[in-house]
């Protein structure tokens, strides 16, 4: 198997744990929920305006990942430190970096929603910030065909 597949696979591997990963964000929702006597949510919290702050942050992270996934592919962005060796080249180093910052990105928003639980004490918002997690991980998740296109363009090929 060539080393951009083998790169891919590996990164898509973290990708899914990553989206995993937002399942355990469940139990402190539910256990937090099932709790006799929740903790008192702050009074001066404005949930509405709270929910669409957020929201306005999702729309934010959706296109600036783009910019951030783009300058990190760039020649000039740096990679590994001095002394660190990789089994991959430079150019697959970059794939699997830009990949890996969009992961965190897409779960940033699953993040949200727990912040937004914590603060309101409604399960809905959790649940839907999962959702509009899942939504981002879906669309920005990256494809092998990407990855090949990308190296073609540099054209390393393979």
């Amino acid at each position: 198997m060539n080393e951009l597949k083998q790169a891919y696979r590996m990164t898509a591997l973290i990708g899914l744990w990553m989206i995993m990963a937002e399942a355990l964000l469940i139990i402190p929702v539910e256990y937090s929920s099932a709790r006799a006597q929740p903790v008192a949510a702050p009074q001066d919290i404005d949930a509405g305006m709270a929910r669409y702050v957020l929201f306005a942050f999702c729309a934010v992270l959706f296109v600036v990942e783009r910019i951030i996934r783009e300058r990190m592919l760039a020649e000039k962005a740096p990679l590994l430190s001095e002394g660190r060796r990789s089994r991959f080249p430079a150019e697959i180093q970059r794939l699997i970096a830009a990949s890996i910052a969009t992961f965190a990105l897409c779960e940033v928003v699953a993040l949200f929603g727990l912040v937004l639980f914590f603060a309101t004490h409604d399960r809905s918002d959790f649940y839907l910030f999962v959702m509009i997690s899942l939504i981002f991980f879906s669309v920005k998740f990256p494809s092998y065909r990407r990855w090949e296109a990308w190296m073609g363009r540099l054209g390393r090929g393979r």
